[in-house]
């Protein structure tokens, strides 16, 4: 369970950092790069969020995926807004 939190806090920072770096670096960040940053975001947090559902509800994979799927896509999103329409994944 310690693992888990490790995890999470991991997870956590990672996204806040990032988004804090599209956000402040917005104005000199290009539209394929915000795209592109927006993209690892969403693809990250999906894969660790399906990783730890997968763990929590082992007898229920295709749950777990669609749910990291939609969380990783409305983290993407939020994350590729500050730059321009076209960053949303």
């Amino acid at each position: 369970m310690t693992n888990t939190f490790f995890f999470l806090g991991i997870y956590s920072v990672l996204t806040i950092w990032i988004l804090r770096f599209i956000i402040v670096f917005r104005h000199r960040l290009s539209c394929m790069a915000g795209m592109m940053a927006a993209m690892v975001q969403g693809m990250t947090i999906g894969l660790g969020v399906g990783t730890l559902l997968v763990i929590w509800l082992p007898g229920e994979i295709f749950h777990a995926t669609i749910i990291s799927m939609l969380i990783g896509g409305i983290i993407g999103t939020v994350s590729g807004i500050p730059i321009s329409i076209m960053c949303l994944p």
